[in-house]
């Protein structure tokens, strides 16, 4: 009974330590994994940088569900670490989710009659070793454990990083939608998770729940990089707003191929007397699923 109450207590300690101290320049651990993640979209495209951070009057403006009626809200996928050994090296990873099938004539994960498999609307931003992020907050906002936020922005992901995004049009070759993401910003609360309790080896608090509802927005500046048609090239300043809508999810056993759990994991918080109960964390990313990523064809 004395050697787990003061294993307990030892346990309690560090954790208090460790969120109590400066955030080193990599951040706190922390991870924020889901597939229940849906987006809307919206370019304004600009001939040069100047004018798109200016955000001026774009000489072309395209929305996702003017081009894409039938389908305005595309499947999403996020996977973030940082630094948490028991799960992944870090990665930063948001991309459309175009993988799952409900197909059982092709493979799992092969993507075949899924809505989101396709280059109008496409997302991705994947740079590995998180070394795009400039500056990375996130976690539990209260001991409730119910509701996690993520707040990141980062510059200069490209071509090393399989940098892609819509350029506006419809459909084409994965290469048009080439480039460089100059500046990105993503905001986002992630709210109803249940059943999240601290994870002794990883020394975070760990929910493996889908949230209830997903809400924010993923901005920035994208230069397209087309090599196949410069027609295309151009800074597109592009927003994204989040929800919890997902074709793959709403499939449920349908689906050839699982549905990847969700995961959520970040130091407990714990408020300093006459504190406010919200800790931000810092963090950098990585994921399990690297096949995943696609590469301009």
């Amino acid at each position: 009974m004395k050697s787990s109450m003061w294993r307990g207590l030892a346990c309690g300690l560090a954790l208090l330590a460790a969120t109590m101290a400066p955030a080193s320049a990599a951040g706190p651990n922390l991870v924020a994994s889901t597939d229940k993640l849906g987006y809307t979209l919206t370019l304004d495209r600009y001939n040069t940088l100047a004018d798109a951070q200016a955000a001026g009057a774009p000489v072309a403006q395209f929305v996702l569900g003017a081009v894409d009626p039938g389908f305005p809200v595309h499947d999403g996928a996020l996977y973030l670490v940082n630094d948490v050994p028991g799960v992944s090296a870090n990665y930063n990873i948001l991309m459309s989710a175009w993988y799952y099938t409900i197909d059982p004539g092709h493979g799992p994960y092969s993507g075949w009659g899924n809505p989101s498999n396709t280059n109008t609307g496409f997302v991705q931003l994947y740079d590995d070793d998180s070394s795009t992020i400039s500056s990375l907050a996130g976690g539990w906002t209260d001991t409730s454990y119910d509701t996690f936020v993520l707040n990141l922005s980062g510059a200069n992901a490209g071509a090393a990083d399989y940098a892609r995004l819509w350029y506006g049009g419809i459909g084409g070759a994965g290469e048009l939608t080439r480039g460089t993401f100059i500046e990105y910003a993503l905001d986002m609360t992630f709210s109803g998770i249940t059943g999240a309790a601290l994870d002794p080896g990883l020394g975070l608090v760990v929910s493996n729940d889908h949230p209830g509802s997903v809400s924010g927005t993923f901005s920035g500046i994208f230069e397209n990089q087309s090599a196949t048609n410069p027609s295309l090239n151009g800074f597109y300043r592009f927003s994204a707003a989040f929800s919890d809508s997902s074709w793959a999810y709403a499939q449920a056993g349908a689906l050839n191929g699982a549905f990847n759990p969700s995961m959520f994991a970040a130091a407990a918080v714990v408020p300093e007397p006459g504190a406010a109960h919200l800790l931000l964390l810092a963090a950098a990313t990585g994921a399990g699923w690297l096949w995943r990523v696609r590469r301009a064809r």
